[in-house]
Parts: structure tokens; sequence; C-alpha cells
């Protein structure tokens, strides 16, 4: 129903809760897409069949560290999150504009993000596009 999945999460080395995506980092031998997929069952209990590449940054220069974004479409509820210890995790669904909105708050975790959802706030052809790689088939 156009609606996007972002969590709530307090992270045990965190002094306080902060909006994201479901996400983190790849074990040994596993793939990007692999990694995005156990990482959204575990923080969210949803899964999907449709899975596609937003974007691909190297944040930092001089480390050889990729951050993949990855739009995960008709998700469905599969399970309970199976959470790491400490970790408190609220997911929400939010309206497309709320999420482009969330290029505002400070404190939103995906940084890599915010040009792209700052582009698409005020470029109405990218808006469109960015909503139609979101939601449509």
């Amino acid at each position: 129903d156009d609606k996007i999945l972002i969590l709530n999460q307090k992270q045990p080395d965190s002094p306080k809760a902060f909006y994201s995506l479901a996400g983190g980092r790849r074990e040994k031998g596993e793939t990007a897409l692999n990694a995005a997929k156990r990482e959204m069952l575990e923080e969210t209990g949803y899964v999907s069949r449709d899975w596609r590449l937003l974007q691909k940054v190297n944040p930092v220069g001089k480390m050889a560290w990729t951050v993949y974004t990855y739009i995960a479409r008709d998700c469905l509820y599969w399970q309970p999150p199976c959470l790491d210890a400490g970790e408190k995790i609220v997911t929400k669904l939010i309206s497309y504009d709320e999420f482009l909105a969330l290029a505002d708050d400070p404190d939103f975790y995906e940084r890599e993000l915010v040009n792209y959802l700052l582009r698409a706030r005020y470029d109405k052809k990218i808006y469109k596009k960015f909503h139609r790689q979101l939601f449509k088939k």
C-alpha cells in the first residue's frame, strides 16, 4: 500500500534511539544481497522475493567499505524478529513523503541516502522515478 518499513532502534552502543532501514554487516562468504535479506528477516521478521539494487556507495575513500542499498518490494511478515543481545527495534510503516522527510532528521542513520532523498523531494522527475522504483511492478 505504498508504505515504507523503517526501524526505530536503540543499539547497546548508541546513546539514543534513531531511525534507520534494516541492515547490517555481511558475514564471511555472504553476498551483499544475501546479507540484506538476512538482516531484514532478523530485524523485522519480513521477507521479499523482489529485490533491486538502488545504489552502491563507497563512503570512505581509503577504506574498502561499500554500502549497498536494496529495495525489497511486496514484503510479507514471515516470523517474529530475532534481535541481537541489547538491540531494541520497533518497526513502523511510513508514507513515501515521510520517508523523504527523513533526510532532515540529523539522527537518520542512513547518511548515504540523504542526498538521494533530497533530490527526490525537490525534483519532480526524480520524485516520480524513485516512487516507481519503490512501488511499481
